[in-house]
C-alpha cells in the first residue's frame, strides 16, 4: 500500500466521462491500492483476468465486506441477499428469484418495455428546450424505475420517493450510517404495508375473496397462470405473481 492512496469511488468527473482518477489505473498491472469511504483500504482490479479471478475465487468473500463497506451496508444484511453473502447461500436464493428473469419471461415483457420506452422518449422529446434535454433525468434512471415497480407490482406514482430512498440506501458515502439506516426503516414500513392484508377483522381471519377476475387488466398476467390468459387485451404479462 502506498502511504497516500486514493479515495474510492472516485470523484465524478462532472458529465458523462469516467471520473478522471480511472485513467491512471484502467491500464495497471498490478492491483491499484485505493482507501474506500469507511476509510478501510483495499486493492483496486480493473483488467479482465484480475476481475475474473476475484469474482471466481472462494478465498474472496461478500459476506466478509460487509463490515468494511459503510455506510451502504449499514442497511440489514437481509436487504441485500446477493451482494453479502457467499455460496452456498448466494446459490440458494439466486435459484429462487431464476423462474422471474427466464429468457421467455423477459420475452414476454418486452412489448411493455417497449411501449414504456416510447412513453418516456416522447416525454424527453416533448419536454427539449433549445434542442437539449436531460436524457439521465428523463429516460435512464426512470426507465429502470418504472419496470421494476410494474414487475414487482409496486404503484408508479411512489417511483419518485423509492428513488430518492434507493438513493440514499445505495450511497457508499454520500450519507451517513444513521441516514441509511433512517432510510432502511422507511422502506420496511412501507413495503410492510403493501403486502399486508387489506382486512381488519375482530378474529383476524380475512373474509371470503371476491370472485376472481376472467381477464387480466392491460400489461399484467394473471397471478397463478403460468401461460398468458386469452382475455388479456394487449398481450402483454409480468412474470410477477401480481394478481391482476
Amino acid at each position: 500500500m502506498t502511504d497516500d492512496p486514493a479515495r474510492f469511488p472516485f470523484p465524478p468527473a462532472g458529465d458523462v466521462r469516467p471520473p478522471d482518477a480511472y485513467h491512471g489505473v484502467l491500464h495497471a498491472r498490478a492491483p491499484h491500492p485505493v482507501q474506500l469511504s469507511s476509510g478501510q483500504p483495499a486493492l483496486l482490479v480493473t483488467r479482465h483476468e484480475d476481475v475474473t479471478a476475484v469474482l471466481g475465487d472462494d478465498r474472496f468473500s461478500r459476506a466478509g465486506y460487509t463490515e468494511l463497506a459503510r455506510p451502504l451496508f449499514a442497511r440489514k444484511t437481509e436487504s441485500v441477499l446477493l451482494a453479502t453473502a457467499d455460496a452456498p447461500d448466494h446459490t440458494r436464493r439466486r435459484r429462487a428469484i431464476l423462474p422471474a428473469f427466464t429468457a421467455r419471461q423477459v420475452r414476454l415483457l418486452r412489448p411493455r418495455l417497449e411501449a414504456l420506452a416510447e412513453e418516456l422518449l416522447d416525454d424527453l422529446t416533448a419536454g427539449a428546450t433549445g434542442g437539449e434535454t436531460d436524457l439521465v433525468g428523463g429516460f435512464t434512471v426512470p426507465f429502470p424505475m418504472r419496470v421494476i415497480c410494474e414487475v414487482l407490482g409496486v404503484p408508479v406514482e411512489d417511483s419518485a420517493m423509492l428513488r430518492a430512498e434507493v438513493d440514499i440506501l445505495m450511497s457508499t458515502s454520500g450519507h451517513t450510517r444513521e441516514e441509511v439506516a433512517a432510510a432502511q426503516a422507511r422502506m420496511d414500513e412501507y413495503f410492510t404495508a403493501l403486502v399486508s392484508p387489506p382486512w381488519s377483522t375482530a378474529s383476524g381471519a380475512p373474509p371470503r375473496p371476491a370472485p376472481r377476475p376472467t381477464t387480466c387488466s392491460p400489461g399484467w398476467r394473471c397471478a397463478r397462470t403460468t401461460t398468458p390468459t386469452s382475455g388479456c387485451p394487449t398481450g402483454r404479462w409480468s412474470p410477477s405473481a401480481r394478481a391482476c
